[in-house]
């Protein structure tokens, strides 16, 4: 996961727990990894989709015009919300 979106250490160190756990509680370790797997690429995949996202964005060759089209559209999306308008 790029290192976009802060999300990263946080969700490896959770796969780590729910794995150990999983594998305390199962003998059958290749099915316990598959059913692990499932439910982390489910549980990342917005995190993941967004960091690769920002990523592009503050990479790209117009990161400046792009990331100031970001934070505007973040800010009026914050605005309309208290404006109870979403």
């Amino acid at each position: 996961m790029p290192p976009f979106g802060g999300e990263g250490v946080n969700a490896a160190l959770l796969d780590a727990a729910c794995l150990a756990q999983r594998l305390v509680e199962s003998a059958d370790y290749s099915a316990t990894l598959r059913a692990f797997e499932a439910d982390m690429f489910e549980r990342v995949e917005e995190m993941a989709r967004e960091s690769a996202d920002a990523a592009a964005t503050f990479l790209s060759h117009d990161s400046l015009a792009e990331t100031l089209a970001m934070y505007r559209q973040r800010q009026e999306r914050m605005q309309a919300a208290e404006l109870g308008l979403r």
